[in-house]
């Protein structure tokens, strides 16, 4: 495998105080530093107002750098009050970004570099954002270093705007408040043709067809008219392969890693698309690229390649592309595919003959309901104990109080999402780790798929109140008369009655009723609840592909062999849960 950069950028959480406090201590003065507990609780309220923007850089699994940036609700400060002090006058009278502080180790310079190009690629990535200025606040030294740095500006993009002295108690500590903008890109979307790098031409008796890799944000907009026409075209496609449903991952989740979307030309003309990407993963004393489809587990759902059924040349011509490119990427893993897919199918198999390591692995279930009948032949259809838990627990809830369920369908974000995670809050998934409020992030991405998706009807919410006091709530996307259920929580004071179990039975009761869609998606995941409401259910699996170097196949050794016999000796010894903890408190330590 080549040798590649170890740096890795990653979004910064509250669980990474320590961390950037250890690294702030080494680079600031004494005076200078804020320390762990003033870092987690700024990292903690803004991870509470979706105003998160703090990044980090990591050189393998140690960070070297970060930046604390926070999205600020109220204007930077006034423009009567400024004077120039870099360059021309920017009015800032806007909600801004204030960034917090920035270091960086003095013997990774090249990590410095990276981080800043990476903090502003995330806000030229969220259009809500790209207009906003940043400020901050600095001492007399660093006003005149920031006042040499236009270059480093220019080749950021940024462009400075104005600085003033404000009052402090000792004059060697007198702070200045700068500012800086992302000038507005005012360029065209680039033509496919110009956008595609890495082009494999392959001729045939239907005309020439060409393949290319698609790694630029902008000339993606190039492939909107083509995109969700090939998705309707392919078997087993879902709405989280939809153009404005991945657009919107990559602008607040997806933006730390490497777009590789892979287009096959047939005489100029898309004809299937691969929407992959490649990120870096950390392994041993450096780290691993690994190339996979568009999307996190826990926001995207059965991914596939994006072609006519019929078109099964395309697929192995993408697969012949990804040998002949192996220097691009390290390894290969494609998440919750079904077994007998002609992805699945075809890819191991065309693998397996040009020698690389292939594996499969049993992934979550995936579990749907038809919508056909009416609600009462649905549930004859189930376990007798079906229809008697819910009659219970609908009684429990009765006699404990008033209850009442709610749909709403709105035609744009009014705040629903925010009473959804209000209830979330309450439920067990902020210790878990989980939930659509789990990052500052992840509240941003939704907020901005409900806001697109709404806008032709496509999204549900539904509450179930006792006395009027939410207990239980879950919203989801409706895609070519496929619901899918993204998200669903209940108040943890009100477990004893099974909340979210009544709220599903209403909900799809709700489904019959209206015959607002024909197929009701739980999606793949790994809880049992799904499985007792389900009409079908199929074990999805991970095809895992590395390449037979000597790097390749000791990363599948660790990953085949020797990590689950580890995990088994801890799990049979009863010290599995606690190594795991221990791994965990050493990369925050790191």
């Amino acid at each position: 495998m080549a040798q590649v950069s170890t740096y890795v950028l990653r979004e910064i959480f509250p669980e990474d105080a320590a961390a950037v406090a250890k690294l702030e201590a080494r680079i600031h003065r004494v005076e200078a530093c804020s320390g762990r507990d003033r870092i987690k609780w700024l990292l903690e309220n803004a991870e509470i107002r979706a105003a998160n923007l703090s990044i980090g850089v990591f050189d393998g699994q140690r960070m070297v750098g970060y930046v604390l940036a926070f999205l600020d609700d109220s204007p930077c400060y006034p423009p009567s009050t400024l004077t120039c002090g870099v360059g021309e006058t920017a009015a800032c009278d806007v909600p801004g970004i204030h960034v917090v502080d920035m270091a960086v180790q003095s013997r990774h310079p090249h990590a410095a570099a990276r981080l800043l190009r990476g903090f502003c690629h995330r806000l030229r990535l969220r259009s809500n954002l790209a207009d906003r200025p940043l400020y901050g606040f600095c001492s007399d030294a660093w006003l005149n270093r920031f006042k040499r740095l236009r270059r480093l500006f220019d080749f950021l993009g940024l462009a400075p705007g104005a600085a003033r002295s404000l009052p402090a108690a000792q004059e060697h500590l007198r702070h200045w408040i700068f500012a800086l903008r992302l000038p507005p890109d005012d360029r065209g979307i680039p033509s496919l043709s110009q956008s595609l790098r890495g082009i494999e031409y392959y001729p045939h008796a239907c005309g020439e067809w060409t393949i290319g890799v698609l790694s630029n944000f902008r000339a993606w907009d190039a492939l909107e008219p083509f995109w969700d026409k090939l998705l309707t075209q392919t078997q087993g496609a879902n709405g989280f392969q939809s153009f404005p449903y991945l657009r919107t991952w990559w602008q607040h989740l997806g933006w730390a890693g490497e777009l590789y979307i892979i287009v096959v030309l047939n005489n100029g003309q898309p004809v299937a698309i691969a929407p992959m990407e490649i990120t870096k993963v950390p392994w041993l004393f450096g780290s691993l690229r690994r190339l996979t489809f568009l999307g996190l587990n826990l926001e995207m759902d059965r991914p596939t390649v994006l072609a006519a059924e019929t078109n099964v040349h395309a697929s192995t011509l993408i697969v012949d592309y990804l040998v002949r490119r192996k220097g691009d990427w390290d390894f290969m893993v494609l998440f919750e595919q079904f077994p007998d897919s002609s992805v699945v199918k075809n890819w191991s198999s065309q693998l397996n003959e040009a020698g690389f390591l292939v594996s499969m692995t049993p992934g979550p279930e995936s579990s749907w309901v038809d919508i056909q009948g009416t609600w009462k032949e649905y549930l004859d259809g189930r376990n007798r104990s079906i229809r008697k838990s819910i009659r219970r627990k609908v009684d429990a809830l009765n006699k404990a109080g008033e209850l009442r369920f709610e749909v709403v369908r709105p035609e744009t974000e009014t705040g629903l999402l925010q009473r959804y995670l209000e209830v979330e809050r309450r439920s067990w998934k902020p210790a878990a780790g989980l939930g659509a409020g789990k990052t500052s992030g992840h509240i941003s991405f939704y907020r901005d798929v409900i806001e697109r998706f709404a806008a032709w009807g496509g999204v549900k919410f539904a509450f179930l109140y006792l006395d009027e006091v939410p207990i239980a709530a879950t919203f989801g996307l409706t895609w070519h008369d496929r619901f899918y259920s993204l998200h669903i929580a209940h108040d943890e004071r009100y477990a004893r009655f099974s909340p979210g179990y009544v709220l599903t039975a209403f909900e799809l009761e709700e489904a019959f009723a209206e015959g607002s869609c024909s197929v009701f998606d739980f999606l793949a995941g790994f809880l049992a609840n799904k499985g007792g409401w389900a009409t079908h259910s199929i074990r999805t699996h991970s095809l895992f592909v590395n390449q037979a170097t000597w790097k390749g196949k000791a990363y599948h050794w660790w990953l085949f062999s020797l990590k689950p016999f580890l995990k088994g000796a801890l799990r049979r010894c009863g010290w599995l849960e606690r190594a795991m903890h221990w791994r965990k408190r050493w990369q925050l330590l790191k």
